[in-house]
């Protein structure tokens, strides 16, 4: 029953704890996870630096949690000397801790400071090029289109679907020696830089169209998002300057979130290890004379004649000695009956011994006990 019981006790001192348990390893985690991010990038790329930096933050938020159970131990077991090493380490850790949150937080301001200026130049590159584009197709002045051209040049070199003979004679206006050549000829490179004019025009138009979409598909650099909008809004109404940012406001959020997380893995374990059994006993560290006072320890259990009995004496007396005492009620078979507060005052012993004693002897044979209404009763057998 004993072993039951004490199994019920340990399942629901357990499940007692659970809950706080899984709640302090998930705020450990939160900051396990900033500790070790912010050792990953503090190494830069270094393999050795990374492993070291990653270490320190492990140990960091090991220790936390450590020095957070012990303290509380420490505390209630009056160890101060062991209390104030644990909360200089607790300390340390959370310092660890809420650098990391910070140097967290400065990153994702630098990353967005470098988004925002990545979108900004990236803006304004494309409206360099489409400035440029319209300034180069403005400069091409007034084009036919591509086909309309290109149907001219044709018609004119091929009328009624034959090479006219000028292009023929003059090997294709490469090669034109003749007055009537050189003026086919000019005509021809005059159309010819209409269809070049035409196809360049068309060229820069699908260009000022493709930069146009890539502009437009980028998000505005004067809109407000309206989750950014709404957070400000709400901080504004909760007692917020109407200048705040939504950058602040964020820095507050990331400062809340790491101060709650960082109590929860402290006091948590704290809370949990106030509960567990079996701390050490009390030693004072400091002078005797600003102990506190006790009460003077029990005086030890003395028989009428002075003497303690050794274990011999103590059976030499149950054997040959018991009846004779008064105190004690003996039957016929050589039986006493008594209980293990009287022996105590007979022997001079402790009643934890008395029954030390008596338990080693009916183990080996010596005597016989059998607990009874008004004690226990003990023949000797040998």
């Amino acid at each position: 029953m004993k072993i039951l019981n004490a199994f019920f006790r340990g399942v629901a001192r357990f499940f007692g704890t659970l809950p706080l348990f899984i709640i302090a390893a998930g705020a450990w985690l939160i900051s396990a996870s900033f500790n070790l991010r912010t050792g990953y990038d503090m190494a830069h790329g270094d393999h050795g630096l990374m492993l070291t930096f990653m270490g320190l933050a492990l140990v960091g938020d090991i220790g936390k949690a450590w020095s957070a159970a012990n303290l509380r131990r420490d505390l209630s077991s009056r160890q101060f000397l062991n209390a104030v090493i644990s909360t200089l380490v607790l300390a340390i850790c959370l310092t660890m801790s809420l650098y990391a949150a910070y140097y967290q937080r400065a990153k994702a301001i630098d990353q967005e400071k470098a988004a925002r200026h990545a979108l900004i130049e990236r803006h304004r590159h494309l409206q360099q090029e489409i400035a440029s584009t319209r300034t180069e197709l403005a400069q091409l002045g007034t084009v036919k289109s591509v086909q309309k051209a290109e149907s001219e040049l044709a018609i004119f070199i091929a009328p009624n679907g034959k090479p006219h003979r000028r292009w023929k004679s003059s090997e294709q206006c490469t090669f034109a020696t003749v007055a009537a050549s050189k003026r086919f000829c000019a005509k021809v490179a005059g159309l010819q830089a209409q269809r070049d004019n035409a196809i360049k025009a068309q060229t820069l138009r699908l260009k000022l169209a493709e930069l146009q979409r890539k502009l437009d598909a980028l998000p505005p650099l004067g809109q407000v998002d309206p989750a950014h909008k709404g957070i400000r809004d709400l901080a504004v109404r909760l007692g917020a300057d109407e200048n705040i940012t939504v950058q602040e406001i964020t820095a507050w959020i990331m400062i809340i979130i790491t101060v709650f997380a960082e109590a929860l893995s402290t006091l948590l374990p704290m809370r949990m290890a106030s509960g567990r059994k079996g701390s050490r006993p009390y030693r004072p560290w400091f002078p005797r004379r600003w102990q506190r006072r006790r009460a003077p320890a029990p005086a030890p259990i003395v028989p009428a004649d002075g003497r303690r009995l050794s274990r011999k004496e103590a059976f030499d007396w149950l054997a040959n000695r018991a009846c004779n005492d008064e105190r004690v009620s003996c039957d016929t078979d050589g039986a006493i009956e008594a209980t293990n507060a009287m022996l105590a005052k007979v022997w001079g012993r402790a009643p934890s011994t008395v029954n030390d004693w008596l338990t080693a002897w009916n183990i080996n044979g010596q005597i016989e006990k059998k607990a009874t209404a008004r004690g226990t009763r003990i023949r000797v057998l040998v």
